[in-house]
């Protein structure tokens, strides 16, 4: 507790002692993120996805594309 004679308590110094860990802390989860996402993204042109894709991107509606993963689901063996 503080006495009436001295200043109220400044807690900039600790907030930014808590800030810059945790900030370092989500952009390695960030950049892991994104690599994630690189590496996903260049899948999609591998052997084993490609000719899937091929066959599944021109019966899906433009607006559900989100639906891609299930019609890839019905092809057993076509793609793991």
């Amino acid at each position: 507790m503080s006495d009436d004679n001295s200043a109220p308590y400044d807690s900039t110094a600790e907030t930014l002692r808590h800030i810059h860990p945790v900030r370092d802390h989500l952009n390695t989860v960030i950049a892991a993120l994104m690599e994630r996402g690189r590496e996903h993204d260049a899948s999609k042109f591998s052997e084993v996805e490609k000719p899937v894709l091929d066959k599944a991107w021109p019966g899906l509606p433009q607006h559900n594309t989100h639906l891609l993963a299930n019609t890839v689901a019905r092809w057993p063996g076509e793609a793991k």
